[in-house]
């Protein structure tokens, strides 16, 4: 199984991938919940957690 992890780390949302790799991406709109996620593609959802 594959975990891939999104963070909101202030000015910037970070996306952990597996094999260590991050990808950051700004805040632009100074979110401070994210209250929605959209996903496309090839993708299965088998679990979620918020910490």
């Amino acid at each position: 199984m594959s975990m891939i992890v999104l963070k909101l780390a202030g000015d910037v949302f970070e996306v952990e991938i597996p094999d260590d790799h991050e990808f950051k991406f700004p805040n632009q709109e100074s979110v401070d919940v994210i209250s929605y996620i959209r996903i496309g593609g090839d993708f299965k959802l088998t679990s979620f957690k918020i910490c």
